[in-house]
C-alpha cells in the first residue's frame, strides 16, 4: 500500500504495480516520452512548464527535471497520478558502442555520484530517497532527430538508473513539489520546483 501524508497525497513504493504495470514498466515509457520531445519544446529544457502538457498520453503525468534551476507551473488532472525521477541517468549502446552488460555498469557509476538529494511535498520533506532507487536493466529507447541526448536518430538499447517517484494528490487544490540532486564528477545541479494545480 502507499504511504500516506496528511491524507493529502500519497507515494508509492517501488515493488507496486501500478495500472498494471511495473515501475520498470514506467521508467522505459518516461525516457522514451522524454527523449521524443523536440529541444525546442521539451520540457527538460523549459524554466516555467509552459512545455509541461506535451505528449502527456499515458496514464501516469510525467514531469521532467532539468541540467539547472527551473520553476514551472501545470495544470494536471485529479486522479492522474505523478511519475518523475529526482535524478536520473541513462546509458545507451548508441553512445557508448559497448556490451549492453556494460551499459548497467555505466548508469549506476553516474547515480553513485549523487551526493546531493531533497525532496519536499507541500513543505513536507520526504526522507529515506535512497529507498527510491531503481533501475531498468534494459529496454529500447526510440530517438528521433533533434532530441535532447544528441544521439543519432533511430532505436538503440538502453538501460536507466535513478531515484524515481509516483504520488497521487487525492484532492483537487494547489501544490508545490520541490525536488534537488546534485552529481558530483562533474558537478552538475538539478533544483526544480513545480507549481501544480489539480483540477
Amino acid at each position: 500500500m502507499p504511504e500516506k501524508y496528511n491524507n493529502d497525497f500519497e507515494i508509492f513504493r517501488k515493488d507496486e504495480n501500478f495500472f498494471g504495470r511495473s515501475f520498470s514498466y514506467w521508467i522505459d515509457r518516461w525516457w522514451n516520452w522524454l527523449v521524443s520531445i523536440p529541444k525546442d519544446r521539451n520540457p527538460a529544457l523549459d524554466s516555467t512548464g509552459e512545455h509541461a502538457d506535451e505528449n502527456q498520453r499515458y496514464e501516469l503525468f510525467f514531469l521532467a527535471g532539468k541540467d539547472g534551476k527551473a520553476e514551472r507551473r501545470c495544470v494536471i488532472p485529479l486522479n492522474k497520478p505523478i511519475f518523475f525521477p529526482i535524478t536520473a541517468t541513462q546509458a545507451t549502446l548508441a553512445k557508448y558502442n559497448t556490451y549492453p552488460s556494460k551499459l548497467l555498469e555505466i548508469a549506476k557509476s553516474k547515480q553513485n555520484n549523487v551526493k546531493e538529494m531533497k525532496l519536499k511535498i507541500d513543505n513536507i520533506l520526504i526522507q529515506g530517497l535512497d529507498n527510491f532507487r531503481m533501475v531498468n536493466d534494459g529496454f529500447t529507447l526510440t530517438v528521433p532527430f533533434d532530441n535532447i541526448l544528441n544521439l543519432p536518430s533511430g532505436t538503440t538499447q538502453a538501460v536507466s538508473d535513478g531515484r524515481w517517484i509516483l504520488l497521487r494528490f487525492l484532492h483537487a487544490s494547489e501544490h508545490v513539489i520541490e525536488f534537488v540532486a546534485r552529481e558530483v564528477e562533474p558537478d552538475v545541479i538539478t533544483k526544480v520546483t513545480y507549481h501544480l494545480t489539480i483540477k
